[in-house]
């Protein structure tokens, strides 16, 4: 019976031994997720603040040369509206001085209506041209035809 006694002990510790060690695996495993977890989110921890300094870089120049190119840019809107004005007031001058130009308007448009007309009454003529052909041959052939019939 202290066999059988030492044989269970010695079982009892074999599945002891093994419990154990699947729970150690178990912890183990664990640990290394939570650690490649908390690795992959120091990445991007560390690309945010990457890009978080840059960007605060980025607007601290930007702002420093909207700074720097505001007095440019407020020259540059005056320019832009002087040339407006200019270009407005010499067109006002031009229209009222366009008298010249209002005569040549009147002088191409007389002439192309009179080309229009030719135009027109050329095509007319040859429409009459072609109706007076048809017609003489249509004639022509129904005098033929009462010619044939009076002669039978």
């Amino acid at each position: 019976s202290r066999k059988a006694l030492a044989a269970r002990q010695t079982a009892a510790t074999v599945v002891q031994k093994w419990w154990r060690m699947t729970l150690a695996r178990q912890i183990v495993r664990r640990i290394a997720e939570a650690k490649a977890t908390i690795l992959v989110q120091l990445v991007y921890r560390r690309r945010f603040r990457r890009l978080a300094k840059a960007s605060k870089i980025l607007y601290n120049r930007t702002s420093e040369m909207f700074i720097a190119f505001r007095p440019f840019a407020q020259q540059k809107k005056v320019k832009v509206a002087a040339i407006q004005i200019q270009r407005c007031c010499r067109g006002y001058l031009s229209r009222a001085r366009g008298g010249r130009q209002r005569a040549a308007t009147i002088i191409q448009a007389f002439v192309r209506r009179v080309r229009a007309r030719w135009e027109v009454q050329a095509r007319l003529q040859a429409v009459h041209r072609l109706q007076a052909a048809c017609g003489s041959f249509v004639l022509s052939r129904r005098l033929a035809r009462r010619k044939q019939c009076v002669l039978l």
